[in-house]
C-alpha cells in the first residue's frame, strides 16, 4: 500500500491521486475504504492504513488520533460501505444505484407480515442481487437498513442480522399456522419446511414458540 505525493491547495483539503480529501477523520477513513476495501476486509485492518495516512501526510497525531475501540463506530457511520458479518466491510457506492427500481423488483410484499431471514429474499432474487452487487444475506440486511428510507413503502423491522420482519408479524402465530398446515409432522420435517419458507432454521426459534406443539 502506498500514497502518492500531495499538495495542499486549501488548508482543509489534501489532494491524493487527483482526489480531494477533506482533513477530517471521517473523510480520510472514507477515502481509505474506497481505495483499499474493494473486497471484504475486517475493520480492524483499517487502523494501520489510517495511521500510515496520517504519518505520510504529516497530519497532527494528536488531532487525528483514533482509539481502536472507537474505530468500529466511526467506520460503520460512513456512507460508502456495506457491512457483512463479524465487523467486516467493503466499499459500496450506494449513490450509483437506483433504489426505487430495487425495491420495486424486490417485492417485499411477497413476505408481508412475516418474520424471515434475508437469506430467503436473497435466494429468491438472485438476479437482482447480482445487478446490485449484493454478495450475501448479511450484506442485504445491511443494505436494506441503509436504503429503506429512500424508496421502501413496506415497513421493515430489523432484528439481529440476518433476521427482520416485513410489515407486522406475529412469530408465534406464524409458527402455529405452519404447524397446523403440516400436522401431523415430525420436528425435522417442520424445520425443513420452515427454513424453506422463511430462511430461518427452526432450531434458532425460541423454545416458547414451539412449546405445546406435539411432533411425531
Amino acid at each position: 500500500m502506498s500514497f502518492n505525493l500531495i499538495t495542499f491547495p486549501k488548508q482543509s483539503e489534501i489532494i491524493v491521486d487527483h482526489n480531494n480529501v477533506k482533513q477530517t477523520k471521517l473523510a480520510i477513513l472514507a477515502y481509505i475504504v474506497e481505495q483499499f476495501c474493494q473486497e471484504k476486509r475486517a475493520i480492524r485492518e483499517l487502523m494501520p492504513l489510517y495511521r500510515k495516512f496520517v504519518h505520510h501526510y504529516m497530519l497532527s497525531r494528536t488531532t487525528y488520533h483514533i482509539q481502536s475501540s472507537y474505530l468500529i463506530t466511526l467506520v460503520k457511520s460512513l456512507p460508502n460501505l456495506v457491512e457483512s458479518n463479524r465487523c467486516q466491510i467493503r466499499y459500496y457506492p450506494f449513490v450509483q444505484y437506483d433504489w426505487y427500481t430495487f425495491y420495486h423488483k424486490l417485492k417485499l410484499t411477497d413476505w408481508q407480515d412475516k418474520h424471515i431471514s434475508t437469506e430467503i429474499i436473497y435466494n429468491n432474487r438472485l438476479n437482482l442481487m447480482r445487478d446490485y452487487d449484493i454478495r450475501n444475506k448479511n450484506e442485504l440486511h445491511n443494505i436494506l437498513k441503509r436504503t429503506r428510507h429512500l424508496s421502501c413503502e413496506v415497513p421493515i423491522h430489523f432484528e439481529r442480522r440476518p433476521h427482520l420482519i416485513i410489515g407486522e408479524g406475529n412469530l408465534r402465530e406464524q409458527v402455529v399456522t405452519l404447524y397446523r398446515e403440516l400436522h401431523p409432522t415430525t420436528r425435522s420435517h417442520f424445520g425443513e419446511v420452515y427454513n424453506e419458507l422463511y430462511g430461518v432454521a427452526s432450531h434458532t426459534l425460541q423454545f416458547n414458540y414451539l412449546k405445546g406443539l406435539p411432533f411425531q
